[in-house]
């Protein structure tokens, strides 16, 4: 399958959504270049905010290695009043440090960003 292929029906439900990313994430396996101009990124940041909670859980379910796509979705995604949810899920998706870092969130979620990146 390619990429144009992929639709994200309108009113697309949260297992939509979830088959939406699965595939664009199973097709981008096989890329060997990235860049903040493809074409995945844009796929992404389309689907609606409210879902935000859904594409953040398939970045940490993506992170080893890290998904550059769906990275750079969630960080264009995520608005400042999203803090609450940022910090609920930072341990479980460290990628999510990027936004902590854009709105200037570091030094009061130090704590946190200290436990999740903790080294064993």
């Amino acid at each position: 399958m390619k990429l144009g292929k992929i639709k994200l029906p309108p009113d697309a439900t949260s297992e939509q959504v979830k088959q939406y990313i699965d595939k664009i994430v199973a097709v981008s396996k096989k890329q060997t270049s990235y860049s903040r101009s493809d074409i995945q990124i844009e796929m992404l940041t389309q689907i609606d905010h409210k879902y935000l909670p859904v594409l953040i859980n398939k970045t940490a379910a993506n992170s080893v290695p890290k998904n550059y796509h769906l990275s750079i979705a969630v960080t264009s995604s995520i608005r400042e009043s999203d803090k609450q949810l940022v910090i609920k899920m930072l341990p479980s998706c460290p990628s999510l440090i990027d936004s902590v870092i854009k709105f200037g969130w570091h030094k009061e979620l130090k704590d946190i960003i200290f436990a999740t990146t903790k080294l064993d």
